[in-house]
């Protein structure tokens, strides 16, 4: 008997059309990033995903249920039908999308017909009647419906039989050349299409990449024998009783503990669901540990990470192209926000830059690394746009004597 963890979601078939290399980081690496539509579809999926499971609607042998999950260990893939209506053994699955019914043929695109179709092929394992489907376009509140020929469920089984070879011998697929998929994709930032295929000589120069905004903080509970408590989309922070501060979760970026404070279960597994890490510290600033949700799933890169932390050559070489881009940017900052910014200062940095192309191993960078950040930080306070009366006197370790 199969577990769940060995099935394929029938979601990732139409990943696996849309892009292979798609599919293949954000099933077989566990990479995933939200954007704008991403989000907008889990809120298409919110009227369904409120009842899983229930049977919302049963008369005279008719019958019709919400976000079911179902599967099919023949076929070897499982899925959460959103909608399924049927009559005693004929039974028909709803999938919901985001966006307007697309203009194209047949009202639905391929990785759309073909999701459906696994779903229908899986209530068809199961002993139902199931010759279609249809896909419920949220923005336009229409239907379009899928017929399961055969046509259409020969090219289902070969995505799945295809997903298959590609989870016994993981090969992360080539990159779309020029693709206009690429764009809109939330993974773009960490497949880096362009920028692999102009490595490769496959494309012209890479597209400009737009980092999506973030405009979330980080939440510091300093006060002694505060509480935080979840109230709908809002962390509260509550002490003796009185709310001191709400605070929307989404403009959450991490939490701070100093000291004694309490923290609801409710609180804990909506924030780490969020990947968003919870860091405790001593009342004076000791830091003891933190919360965080689901390690990265990528065993790839683990393994790379860990097979190159024992090459010292190829270190070198990673923490100089770190140091160097410290490095560049002090200067950049010193350039653009010093009031006065001197020559001798510039070139100082400059010449740190050209020495850590020497260095020959991680102490002299080391070295570099700390010689150039006491030049920045002589002339930190000059960045400084507002009269303060911030005093600032060089680099030091964090301690209770003064700024680091």
């Amino acid at each position: 008997m199969q577990s769940e963890n060995e099935l394929i979601p029938v979601r990732m078939l139409n990943e696996y059309i849309y892009c292979p290399r798609l599919c293949y980081i954000e099933w077989i690496q566990g990479d995933f990033v939200d954007n704008k539509y991403t989000l907008d579809g889990t809120k298409s999926h919110k009227g369904v995903d409120k009842k899983r499971g229930d049977i919302v609607d049963n008369s005279q042998d008719e019958f019709k249920i919400k976000s079911l999950k179902v599967s099919s260990e023949n076929l070897g893939i499982i899925s959460i039908i959103d909608v399924i209506e049927g009559a005693n053994n004929e039974v028909v699955p709803v999938d919901y999308k985001r966006g307007k019914t697309p203009k194209v043929k047949e009202g639905a695109r391929e990785p759309e017909k073909v999701q459906l179709c696994a779903q229908g092929l899986i209530l068809r394992d199961n002993g139902f009647v199931c010759e279609y489907g249809y896909l419920y376009f949220v923005k336009s509140k229409s239907k379009v419906r899928v017929n399961f020929d055969d046509e259409l469920v020969e090219a289902t089984l070969n995505t799945i039989e295809s997903m298959k070879r590609l989870r016994e011998n993981p090969v992360i697929p080539s990159p779309l050349i020029d693709s206009p998929k690429c764009p809109s994709c939330s993974l773009v930032g960490i497949c880096l299409p362009d920028e692999t295929n102009f490595f490769k000589q496959d494309s012209s120069k890479p597209r400009l990449l737009y980092p999506s905004r973030d405009d979330g903080l980080g939440i510091y509970i300093t006060d002694w024998g505060c509480s935080l408590r979840k109230k709908g989309e809002r962390i509260v922070v509550i002490k003796e009783k009185e709310n001191l501060q709400e605070i929307p979760i989404n403009k959450i970026t991490s939490v701070s503990i100093y000291g004694d404070c309490y923290i609801t279960t409710s609180v804990l597994r909506e924030l780490v669901s969020r990947d968003i890490t919870i860091c405790y510290f001593s009342y004076g600033g000791w830091f003891y540990g933190y919360s965080s949700g689901v390690v990265h799933k990528n065993i790839e890169l683990k393994m790379k990470q860990f097979e190159i932390s024992g090459n010292t050559n190829v270190c070198l070489e990673i923490a100089k192209s770190f140091v160097t881009g410290k490095i560049k940017n002090c200067r950049t900052l010193v350039r653009r926000n010093d009031n006065e910014p001197s020559k001798e200062v510039l070139d100082s940095l400059s010449g740190c830059i050209k020495k850590v192309k020497g260095a020959t191993n991680l102490d002299i960078l080391l070295g570099i690394e700390g010689q150039a950040s006491k030049i920045y930080f002589s002339r930190f306070y000059s960045l400084l746009k507002s009269d303060t009366g911030f005093s600032f006197e060089g680099r030091n370790k964090t301690s209770s004597k003064g700024p680091s």
